[in-house]
């Protein structure tokens, strides 16, 4: 195995995805690699519709930014100690397939993502974001998976 100089570690900041966050960066403590810790804000068009119901003067744009502002916050909380090489990213757009551009952009050796590990019925009516990153990444990717999951 080669050792990973540039490791992506994508997160939507649920738990599962932090155990995720945790498991790479040890991974980069341990070969010396950059950590790019990743988040992209899903297009939230929905939740835009249920805000302007309530403020409907908010233009699109303005909450967008409200929600990346959010996101870059908690991704700045998100403690990554004792790594000093650490960039931190969040970005608007569509996970499948914006993780995967991102990891090309960056030159990553590895991504790693968490996963819920749903099976049946809720796999088929969620989908998985995991599966499909792992479809279209160029690179290696590491998922992991939650401690404990709700098959179905």
């Amino acid at each position: 195995m080669t050792r990973p100089k540039q490791i992506v570690i994508a997160t939507d900041l649920s738990d599962n995805s932090l155990q995720a966050v945790r498991y790479g960066c040890d991974l980069a403590r341990q070969f010396g690699a950059e950590v790019h810790l990743l988040h992209i804000v899903h297009y939230p068009y929905a939740e835009f519709a249920k805000a302007c119901h309530e403020d409907f003067c908010r233009t699109f744009d303005e909450y967008e930014e409200q929600q990346a502002e959010s996101a870059e916050k908690t991704l700045s909380s998100i403690d990554v100690a004792p790594l000093s090489n650490v960039t931190r990213v969040a970005r608007s757009g569509f996970p499948v397939a914006d993780i995967p551009r991102y990891a090309d952009e960056v030159h990553a050796d590895l991504l790693v993502l968490g996963t819920h590990g749903w099976t049946g019925m809720k796999h088929a009516l969620m989908g998985s974001v995991c599966e499909a990153v792992v479809r279209r990444a160029k690179c290696p990717v590491l998922s992991v998976r939650a401690a404990s999951t709700d098959d179905a």
